[in-house]
C-alpha cells in the first residue's frame, strides 16, 4: 500500500492503491489525522487503484469524513472499484458518503 497528496483546484487530493487494510489502516490513519490537525481544505480520497478494503479502512474513511464534516469541510470518495463499491453499499456506507464516478466528478 502507498499513497501521495496532490492538491487541485480548492481540494487536497490523498491517492491511495494497495490493501486498505489492518496492516495498512494504521499508517493512513496517522496521515489522515496530522491533515486534519492542519489547515485542512476539501477533502478527495481517491482509491481507484484500492483492490481490497476491510473494516479498518472503512473505520479510517468513516473517522476522516467525521472529522472533516465537524469544520464544515467535504470528503468525496472517488474511483471506486466494483468490489470496493460493494463493500461501501454492504456497510451502508454508500448512502452517508459522498462517493463520485472519478476525480474529474469529484473536482465539479
Amino acid at each position: 500500500m502507498k499513497y501521495t497528496w496532490t492538491s487541485e483546484a480548492d481540494c487536497d487530493i490523498l491517492e491511495i492503491s494497495g490493501n486498505l487494510d489492518s496492516n495498512s489502516a494504521p499508517a493512513v490513519s496517522q496521515c489522515l489525522d496530522e491533515y486534519c490537525a492542519g489547515t485542512p481544505r476539501n477533502l478527495i480520497i481517491d482509491l481507484a487503484q484500492v483492490d481490497y478494503i476491510s473494516s479498518a479502512g472503512l473505520r479510517v474513511v468513516i473517522k476522516v469524513n467525521h472529522t472533516q464534516t465537524a469544520t464544515g469541510k467535504k470528503v468525496m470518495l472517488c474511483g471506486l472499484k466494483e468490489y470496493v463499491r460493494e463493500v461501501f453499499d454492504m456497510a451502508g456506507l454508500s448512502r452517508i458518503l459522498d462517493i463520485r464516478d472519478d476525480r474529474q466528478a469529484a473536482l465539479a
